[in-house]
């Protein structure tokens, strides 16, 4: 453990604050006593040894800050399709802020976050699944955060939960039933053409055998 070390704190590449550690530790500790909307961002940190100062070392990996602001209206979240979609079946999540032009963020705990712009015409953003499972299920929240303030968010917005309905099996045998039949139909077209094909090629050749000499 390397000790007496100085560290310093970048917020978008720009040094904001600067400390020492002490001979018991290698870890620097920067506290942010009261939260303001400007302390959202992107924050890195480096450090030097105290003996040789101007030798720094690389930036540590991004650390993203995103704040909640509470003074912010609420989103208000819908599902647009059916209120028990089947599997396989596309759902529909609509978003809805209080102005247009809003970045929406769509939230479950078994999938990643996503992200859309919002339309510009509309306060509305729409999220899609396709072909939903049973592992789709759960309760969904939505939040945004204007354009010019992407680490400061809204609260989330009530949960709406999306329940999927497993296909039943009469539904699936119909469905199998109707692929089988559709199949067979094509095969028994395709015979036919190939049997009319081949009895035209027959009749073509017993013409020219009829056909007298010249």
């Amino acid at each position: 453990m390397e000790k007496d070390l100085n560290f310093t704190l970048h917020r978008f590449g720009n040094p904001i604050r600067m400390t020492e550690t002490g001979n018991d530790t290698d870890t620097a500790v920067f506290t942010f006593t009261s939260l303001k909307v400007e302390d959202g961002g992107i924050y890195t940190c480096e450090y030097r040894r105290k003996r040789n100062r101007f030798v720094l070392s690389e930036l540590s990996d991004r650390l993203e800050l995103n704040l909640t602001d509470s003074s912010l209206p609420k989103p208000t979240i819908e599902l647009r399709s059916q209120k028990f979609p089947a599997l396989g079946r596309s759902v529909t999540i609509e978003c809805r802020g209080p102005e247009a032009w809003l970045n929406c963020s769509l939230q479950q705990p078994s999938i990643s976050t996503a992200f859309w712009l919002s339309e510009s015409t509309e306060n509305t953003t729409r999220f899609s699944l396709a072909r939903v499972r049973l592992e789709d299920e759960g309760n969904y929240t939505c939040r945004y955060h204007h354009r010019d303030n992407p680490f400061v968010w809204s609260e989330p917005s009530e949960p709406v939960q999306l329940n999927v309905r497993a296909l039943p099996i009469v539904e699936v045998s119909i469905r199998l039933v109707v692929a089988i039949l559709v199949l067979l139909t094509a095969l028994l077209i395709a015979a036919e053409a190939v049997y009319s094909l081949k009895k035209e090629k027959e009749k073509k050749k017993e013409a020219t055998l009829m056909s007298p000499p010249e």
